[in-house]
């Protein structure tokens, strides 16, 4: 994971001794960076494999836009395969059925040669998500002639950010154009509205979860076996489990950004109406008490803290002469 170091020396370029006793210049504000954001939210080496991933796939998209109109994946072919790519291909299909079977694919999967534009080791196929964790679970048992197959499917962490404040002036509706409205008094007992729920918690998890599907819909991908682990994720109040393509996941948080911008706007607006109101038992509110009105931290409106991808926990357990531990 990179760590950037950001101290007072280094805030502003240029300023040598002979500047110490003039006036410090005005810092411009930076432009809004998506990769910084990305950096900051999905953990380093995550990031690092997705940006790497989308670098290829779209320079390869941009020579030859074609390819998307039969296929969905790329199986990389072993090239230390005994028999070379060749054969890594014909083991490949073969491993087909079974796979298309196991994960009750509805229809048949294919994967095509070479093109030679690609290289000897790169097919172009067409296979559900499923059929592709069959392909690599039985991958190890075949010999290994698949390297890996793009695009890659990420098992996923993600962690509610816990300073995320519902706004009090939001329908919760992420479509509505017009998001101020004020709320209703909450119903009794558990049955809230999710974007609506007390539990700050429960209210980032439903729009995480909502804006996964909108990342999802922005590709026009249907397949099932991306999105939410509904099961895994109504067991924790602090994560959101869920599977999704790299693109998917930068697309996920710059929605999360792009929520919390309208947020903060939608609050702000209310603080100004609130203070109009308020004036009227005391006379017409100031445009200076109006200005005054700062606009909100938009970080307390964002949902996701941070992106980790999923592991599997293996346990660990050191035996010394006194004590069991156990990690």
């Amino acid at each position: 994971m990179r760590v950037i170091a950001r101290g007072p020396h280094n805030e502003q370029e240029g300023v040598t001794m002979t500047t110490l006793g003039s006036e410090m210049p005005q810092r411009e504000p930076k432009r809004f960076d998506g990769a910084e954001l990305a950096r900051s939210v999905i953990a380093g080496p995550l990031l690092d494999q997705i940006q790497h991933e989308m670098k290829i796939t779209d320079d390869v998209l941009i020579k030859y836009p074609w390819i998307l109109h039969n296929h969905n994946a790329a199986v990389f072919l072993n090239s230390e395969f005994p028999g070379g790519p060749g054969a890594a291909l014909d083991a490949v299909r073969k491993m087909l059925p079974d796979a298309d079977r196991e994960a009750s694919a509805p229809t048949p999967s294919s994967v095509d040669e070479p093109y030679a534009q690609n290289g000897a080791q790169v097919a172009l196929a067409l296979l559900g998500s499923a059929v592709i964790r069959e392909l690599l679970g039985s991958n190890a048992r075949k010999g290994s002639p698949i390297a890996y197959i793009w695009p890659t499917l990420f098992d996923l962490i993600i962690d509610i950010n816990l300073n995320f404040t519902p706004p009090e002036t939001t329908t919760g509706d992420l479509d509505d154009p017009n998001p101020i409205a004020s709320r209703p008094a909450p119903p009794s007992g558990d049955d809230f509205p999710e974007f609506k729920h007390p539990d700050p918690r429960r209210a980032a998890k439903a729009r995480i979860k909502k804006y996964i599907e909108k990342a999802i819909q922005s590709f026009n991908v249907t397949d099932p076996n991306v999105g939410v682990f509904k099961y895994k994720t109504e067991l924790s109040s602090q994560y959101v489990f869920a599977r999704l393509e790299g693109r998917m996941v930068i697309k996920l948080v710059e929605i999360d950004r792009q929520e919390a911008q309208v947020m903060a706007r939608a609050t702000k607006a209310s603080q100004r109406e609130t203070a109009k109101q308020a004036s009227g038992s005391v006379g017409e509110v100031s445009q200076g008490v109006l200005d005054a009105i700062v606009d909100p931290d938009t970080l307390q409106f964002r949902t996701i803290h941070h992106i980790w991808p999923d592991f599997e926990v293996a346990s660990c357990i050191v035996q010394s002469i006194r004590t069991v531990k156990a990690d």
